[in-house]
């Protein structure tokens, strides 16, 4: 059992780019940036079992979270810097629209800029993969494998994290499921 926690926050994490012609310092780009905190909670999962020499089974199982919570946008003051121009400060207004999940921003106030949009890039990933396989070499050199994948993507809730309604959500979707059987006979020719 291989389990992993990782915290990352990012300053200048990526978020889209829009024309402007009023964006002259940016080449009439407005280059949009947010603070990133994102979480990822994961671990691989190996169980065998050796029933006998002919017979086995193996179990591996990955279980996967990432969430991502992006707050403070801002834009590219000026190219070749570190400068940049925050939404929400100094004439830069920005307001999220919770029924469209998106924010919309006006660049300069009351300035000729027009108003531009984004989706909200917040995010909540989780997924479960796992693998089950039986081995049975009936007779030497030839064997029966079967196979079970199975398979579930929640992204309910983007940006928050709760690890009980999270697994809870993840477990109640729905599962993408593969049986696969394959034989093989060794021929002593």
């Amino acid at each position: 059992m291989e389990p992993e926690y990782n915290f990352t926050h990012s300053k200048y994490q990526w978020v889209n780019r829009f024309e402007d012609q009023f964006a002259t310092e940016t080449f009439d780009v407005r280059y949009v940036f947010g603070e990133l905190s994102q979480e990822t909670i994961s671990a691989n999962i190996r169980l065998n079992w050796i029933f006998s020499p002919a017979l086995s089974l193996q179990l591996y199982i990955q279980p996967l979270f990432a969430i991502g919570d992006y707050n403070r946008f801002k834009e590219l003051a000026r190219p070749s810097s570190m400068d940049y121009k925050f939404y929400g400060e100094k004439g830069y207004e920005i307001n999220y629209n919770s029924e469209d999940d998106e924010y919309e921003v006006d660049p300069d106030g009351s300035g000729p800029a027009e108003v531009f949009t984004f989706s909200n890039p917040d995010f909540n990933f989780k997924s479960l993969r796992g693998n089950l396989v039986l081995r049975w070499e009936y007779l030497p050199g030839s064997v029966f494998y079967f196979v079970w994948t199975h398979n579930k993507i929640n992204e309910d809730n983007p940006g928050e994290f709760s690890f009980s309604r999270d697994f809870s959500n993840l477990w109640n979707s729905d599962p993408d499921n593969v049986f696969l059987i394959k034989f093989s006979y060794w021929l002593d020719i």
